[in-house]
């Protein structure tokens, strides 16, 4: 008489097999799910004041007078999202949180893993509309600082950024950015103006150097006749 199988024996493989695709299914669902935040998560953009020149920097009666040029760089460091704004807006800052000039950088795009340099310019003069006006006991503090040779002013970046990401049926983000600023602390030689050398501008002076800075600096800031 023949043997006959038993019952259920020959389902054995079938059932590893299944239960080694369900697994591995599995597996690859759950990487997916830590793998998406990974690339689709928005982080914000990468800001690094390259350099910053300021002219004609005069503490009036009535006003200050400053004339600022930056270099910044502006990185996208999203793996598969792209950033797009409209302004992005740049301040200067005295101490804390006052503010003395801005300026706007229009319609910024930064595509993935893109860096790009963007010049600023700040101009202050008590006339513009458009500038942050500058009370009467500010100035009278930034002028004491001066004379004893000691100044702070921050840099700070702000700006409505939508993140965006070249796939069918995937809507973009708009959020908020927070505001990256920059520390910047101010060196007065011996309370005075440094004197030119020959040959040198004798407009505007670099203030910060070609060195990148992210964070906070030691600088030499001069007044210009």
């Amino acid at each position: 008489m023949a043997s006959k199988t038993p019952f259920g024996a020959s389902n054995i493989p079938r059932i590893i097999i299944i239960s080694t695709i369900t697994i591995a299914i599995t597996i690859l669902l759950w990487s997916l799910k830590l793998s998406v935040p990974f690339f689709f998560y928005p982080q914000p953009p990468i800001i690094k004041l390259n350099n910053l020149l300021v002219s004609n920097f005069k503490v009036l009666d009535s006003n200050l007078v400053s004339i600022w040029l930056g270099n910044i760089t502006v990185y996208n460091p999203n793996i598969a999202l792209s950033i797009h704004t409209n302004q992005l807006e740049a301040s200067i800052l005295y101490k804390h949180d006052y503010p003395l000039s801005l300026t706007t950088v229009d319609n910024l795009e930064l595509y993935v893993w893109e860096k790009r340099d963007v010049f600023v310019k700040f101009v202050t003069t008590g006339n513009e509309s458009d500038q942050p006006i500058i009370e009467y006991p500010l100035m009278k503090e930034i002028e004491k600082d001066w004379k004893t040779g000691k100044l702070n002013f921050r840099v700070r970046f702000s700006a409505m950024i939508r993140y965006e990401i070249d796939c069918p049926g995937l809507r973009g983000r708009t959020v908020m950015m927070n505001p990256h600023t920059i520390d910047l602390d101010v060196i007065v030689e011996d309370g005075r103006r440094r004197r030119r050398k020959r040959g040198e501008n004798s407009a505007i002076y670099d203030i910060i150097g070609d060195i990148p800075k992210d964070g906070r600096s030691w600088l030499i800031m001069v007044n210009d006749d």
